[in-house]
């Protein structure tokens, strides 16, 4: 099945439609869930939504509450189309960077078990979650925990540096022992050559010595059948 993509008009009327819903009784959905051909999805959306607009009065107290439900409803419509997830978001007056910092930030709470994560500023939000993060789980507590996370962050990402460098090193040594070793192992295979050519060449020798002595003795004893 083809992915469909759908583009997102910005409504104006989005921020006095939601002071109108929540001074109701009775929560309205303005999302055209036919348009987007999901209406199979629309009664439990309609019901993230009523959640997410009384929420949204209630920021403060509120913001795990939202980052939960922009998470499922996030999963739910990710085979559903591109741009459906955002055009859902903008109709409730959730921009792009808030619903996207709202996920990482209930993202890591999964991870970690850690409400406080809700309270994490912005920039730390996306170093703990960014493609290059090396952070671990140990890691990201202690960041949470701590009263100066931006500070923590720097020490953790200092203490791995002076791990690396410290790695590098070793490496760095195990590979000179083992250039060192190969080569030592090289020149004791030479020797040993050597000397067996060594042996092989005195050998040689005294078998040449011989041939010498009996050759002289041959000469000698033609000498003496010549003399006489």
């Amino acid at each position: 099945m083809a992915t469909k993509s759908f583009s997102i008009k910005k409504d104006p009327f989005v921020g006095s439609r939601r002071n109108n819903i929540i001074s109701t009784e009775k929560y309205e959905s303005i999302f055209d869930y036919e348009k987007f051909e999901i209406i199979d999805l629309k009664e439990e959306l309609v019901e993230s939504e009523e959640r997410i607009i009384r929420n949204l009065t209630n920021i403060g107290k509120s913001t795990f509450e939202i980052a939960e439900e922009l998470y499922s409803v996030n999963k739910k419509m990710a085979n559903r189309g591109n741009g459906i997830y955002m055009a859902w978001c903008s109709s409730l007056g959730i921009n792009k960077d808030r619903s996207s910092v709202l996920i990482k930030k209930y993202s890591l709470y999964l991870e970690t078990n850690k409400k406080e994560i809700m309270e994490l500023p912005i920039p730390i939000v996306k170093t703990l979650t960014s493609k290059n993060s090396s952070f671990t789980q140990k890691d990201i507590i202690e960041i949470v925990e701590d009263k100066k996370p931006s500070e923590k962050i720097k020490e953790i990402e200092k203490r791995y540096s002076q791990l690396a460098n410290k790695k590098s090193c070793e490496i760095i040594e195990a590979e000179i022992i083992e250039i060192e070793s190969e080569k030592i192992e090289r020149l004791k295979k030479e020797a040993r050559l050597y000397r067996q050519e060594a042996k092989e060449f005195r050998n040689r020798a005294v078998e040449l010595d011989k041939k010498a002595d009996d050759i002289e003795r041959e000469l000698e004893g033609l000498n003496i059948i010549k003399k006489s």
